[in-house]
């Protein structure tokens, strides 16, 4: 039975090379490379530099937040302070995958990493980028539209039962609950995938079929 948690391997591939004709070369230039730089910060030594540069570019470009954030500097030194307190704990996630991971030993510390990040001019969307940018192989991207459709989805499923999707840090680990399924259940699809395209992590690539099949 097909569904956005259950599809079959073309609706997957169609989805994805859909978003790759209209947004694969930002991929490449933008989300590759600062994926790629922010891996060469250690997080407990990062610098306002680091924020100015590549959080500040990937916020912008897949956080939406270019009124929120552009030609203003108080958020820098917040946003940098609250990587620094939760610093360890993003270290450890670093070299987690999310498909080998039984997260719900790490389920406070994923939420308490999540509130932390949430100050002014960074809302549920950017949290999940910023997450995303120093741990990309573990916490999964979303946005409204895919959180609304998610949550719409498992909705009276057995399988989800007590699952409670929403915009908090509880919200989003719930969510990544729910990507872990859906990495698991067409692992290699993903990796195949990942691979076809250069992307530097599996759980981009879920993020470009979600993004598509919650736009129709």
């Amino acid at each position: 039975m097909s569904g956005l948690l259950s599809p079959r391997r073309k609706e997957i591939e169609e989805a994805v090379e859909k978003h790759e004709e209209e947004w694969g070369y930002l991929d490449k230039v933008l989300y590759s490379n600062c994926i790629k730089d922010a891996r060469k910060i250690n997080l407990c030594k990062i610098t306002k530099t680091d924020v100015k540069g590549v959080v500040k570019t990937f916020l912008i470009n897949w956080g939406m937040l270019g009124r929120n954030l552009n030609n203003k500097d108080e958020w820098t030194s917040e946003l940098l302070n609250k990587i620094k307190e939760h610093c360890e704990d993003l270290e450890k996630f670093r070299k987690l995958k999310l498909e080998s991971t039984d997260i719900n030993e790490y389920k406070n510390d994923i939420i308490n990493c999540y509130k932390s990040l949430k100050i002014k001019g960074i809302g549920p969307t950017a949290i999940s980028k910023l997450l995303h940018l120093f741990a990309p192989e573990f916490f999964p991207l979303w946005d409204t539209d895919i959180r609304n459709k998610i949550k719409k989805e498992i909705k009276g499923k057995e399988e989800y039962k007590g699952y409670k999707i929403d915009a908090s840090g509880e919200g989003y680990y719930y969510f990544m609950l729910v990507i872990q399924k859906l990495l698991k259940c067409r692992l290699k699809i993903w990796d195949m995938l990942a691979k076809r395209y250069k992307k530097p992590s599996k759980l981009r690539v879920i993020d470009n079929y979600l993004w598509v099949k919650t736009r129709k």
